[in-house]
Parts: structure tokens; C-alpha cells; sequence
């Protein structure tokens, strides 16, 4: 008897541990001094070549896309994916070519 609520409760702490682990996961990580070098690097006056970072956090995808971001090479990637993409038409419109246009 005392074995099985022994084993009940480490189960229910070990669930309990992991679904903390994953809210935690998923919260936004203020990080002060990373926003600050950004706004300065922004305003100086000779600039590198900077790397703007993805923050995680901000929903699942985001938080999806800055795990994957982390892989290296998946950044430039995700962002040259994201410049080429077609930009959505507006609803009801197509877009037709140019030859085929009715004016």
C-alpha cells in the first residue's frame, strides 16, 4: 500500500515536472542587454556586418522556428525561404499575366 501512493506520487511529480519544463519552454526570455547592443549597433555610426537573431518565444511557431533557427546554416535558410516567398494576393483576385490582362 505504501509502495503504490509512494509510486502514485512520483509519477504525478515527474508529470508535473515535465509540463513545467515545457510552459517554460514556451515563455518569452527577457534578455536586456541583448535589446541594448542592438539598439546601439543600430545607432553607431560605422556598423558590421550584424546578425539580426530570432527571438524565441511569442507562440509555437515562433518558438518552432527559433528551436530550428538554432541548427547550423537553418537561419540563413529560414530567412532567405522567407524573401523569396510570394507575398499572399489579396481574396477574389488573381493575378494574371500581363498578355492575358483584360483592360
Amino acid at each position: 500500500m505504501l509502495a503504490s501512493a509512494l509510486f502514485f506520487i512520483l509519477a504525478f511529480a515527474t508529470v508535473v515536472a515535465l509540463l513545467w519544463a515545457g510552459f517554460q519552454l514556451f515563455t518569452v526570455q527577457e534578455d536586456p542587454l541583448a535589446d541594448r547592443l542592438e539598439e546601439l549597433q543600430a545607432q553607431a555610426v560605422v556598423t558590421g556586418n550584424s546578425i539580426r537573431r530570432r527571438k524565441g518565444g511569442g507562440g509555437f511557431l515562433n518558438s518552432f522556428l527559433y528551436v530550428i533557427s538554432l541548427i547550423p546554416g537553418a537561419d540563413e535558410y529560414l530567412n532567405d525561404t522567407e524573401k523569396n516567398s510570394p507575398r499572399p494576393v489579396s481574396a477574389g483576385r488573381r493575378r494574371w499575366p500581363r498578355s492575358y490582362s483584360a483592360t
